[in-house]
């Protein structure tokens, strides 16, 4: 089974929690 959805799942989540960081 490949890594790369759970590389971009972790690329989104980051992304995600630094959009959160920058909103508070």
């Amino acid at each position: 089974m490949p890594c790369s959805w759970f590389l971009e799942l972790a690329n989104c989540f980051l992304q995600s929690m630094a959009l959160a960081c920058s909103q508070m």
